[in-house]
């Protein structure tokens, strides 16, 4: 899901953009060792909570500075989360989530040393164990994504101007590196997205690839990349694979912030892209929008806005795509610092993440969960934000199986 511009050098154009609005959102990693978890053991898992029918599913927090990953189980009625358990961290800094959507793999990058480590989850308590030692990536991966058919595994790497892709062992979930990989790509990327056989990157523009279905390989299409605006920060694909959604961070020609979300519908022959009827397909979102996230049913959109410490919630036209911003929205974040949003696997509840303190060792991780009113899309705040971690940077979820 997000770009992450603290740690991306841009060009002088792209940081006067990111100042405007606010911002976006080395080592061979084969001898490191998994990371411990609750605080002692060797990282090989965390340890399960007892049998719950009301789990509706489990969220996983990853933090940036640390690199720790946080377990919880997803209250199916109150939208609460309670600690399975967490990792002291795989890397020193940099850590981002994914879990893959058939639910059996996920995994983590991490910037200090540049690698991705793999997990098996346990579909019934959300318990990970390590699948092996981490793998090399391209310098400063961002957050991974996985195909539909969970036989692949992208990672874009903002200082290599690279996509590094992996084949996932169906039974494993161990990771081999792709013939041809890492695969070229425009500057800075750091968002990515898989919609059927495309992938779509983020970066100074937006590059699209066709995926060779049996090996997982990357090759751009015609007339690839595209201008989608100054700066975008992330991508979002919607759940029937139609549409795409572009956040973005600009300046006008007096150097204002004009921070909007871009709408297009997708070709499924081609992989083109072009924009939805009406203002360009662009809505106003908040100061330095930096993650993004579609409920599960594809009626919202959710834009978590940095400098302006909100959500922008918008409805989504079911015929052609096109977005109108739900009454009320934007919605007050829970604490400073806003940064990653998820939404539970039931599309009841949407959590916003972030970060208060100014320096390291001086910094609190924390989350917000919302309810989802289930005809407009609003949300309505549940208690006070949750002390998590050190610095929030990608909040996924996935459904319990019982």
């Amino acid at each position: 899901m997000n770009n992450r511009f603290a740690v991306i050098a841009c060009s002088l154009f792209l940081l006067l953009a990111l100042t405007a609005c606010g911002g976006g959102g080395g080592g061979d990693g084969s001898s490191a060792t998994p990371p411990p978890v609750n605080g002692k053991g060797n990282g090989s898992s965390v340890t399960p909570p007892p049998s719950n029918n009301n789990v509706a599913g489990f969220a996983y927090v990853a933090e940036e500075y640390g690199g720790g990953i946080h377990a919880y189980t997803i209250d199916t009625t109150t939208g609460a989360f309670s600690e399975i358990g967490s990792s002291s961290g795989a890397a020193a800094f940099g850590s981002h989530f994914v879990v893959a959507p058939n639910g059996k793999f996920a995994y983590q990058t991490a910037i200090q040393p540049s690698e991705v480590l793999g997990y098996s989850v346990n579909a019934a308590t959300g318990a990970l164990t390590s699948v092996g030692p981490p793998v090399t990536t391209g310098a400063y991966p961002s957050t991974p994504s996985v195909d539909p058919s969970g036989r692949f595994l992208y990672v874009p790497n903002a200082n290599a101007a690279t996509i590094s892709a992996y084949a996932i062992d169906a039974d494993t979930g161990v990771l081999s590196e792709i013939a041809g990989s890492p695969f070229a790509t425009a500057s800075g990327p750091g968002s990515i997205a898989v919609a059927g056989k495309y992938l779509y990157v983020a970066a100074s523009q937006i590059s699209i690839y066709n995926i060779d279905p049996p090996t997982g390989a990357l090759a751009q299409i015609p007339d690839s990349p595209i201008e989608v605006g100054v700066a975008p920060t992330s991508i979002a694909v919607h759940p029937a694979g139609r549409f795409l959604y572009v956040a973005n961070a600009a300046i006008d020609s007096a150097f204002n912030p004009f921070c909007f979300v871009r709408a297009y519908a997708i070709d499924v022959s081609s992989g083109a892209l072009s924009l939805v009827p009406g203002t360009g397909g662009r809505v106003a979102a908040g100061d330095s929008p930096s993650d993004m996230v579609l409920d599960p049913s594809g009626r919202f959109v959710y834009v978590s806005n940095i400098d302006s410490n909100n959500v922008s919630a918008y409805t989504i036209n079911s015929t052609n795509g096109g977005l109108i911003e739900v009454p009320g929205s934007p919605f007050a974040g829970g604490g400073f610092g806003v940064r990653a949003i998820g939404v539970d696997p039931t599309g009841k509840f949407v959590y916003l993440g972030g970060v208060t303190g100014s320096k390291l060792g001086d910094l609190n991780g924390w989350v917000q969960a919302y309810t989802i009113e289930a005809l407009s899309g609003a949300l309505t705040p549940i208690g006070a934000p949750m002390r998590t971690g050190q610095y929030v940077s990608s909040i996924s979820t996935m459904r319990a199986t019982r």
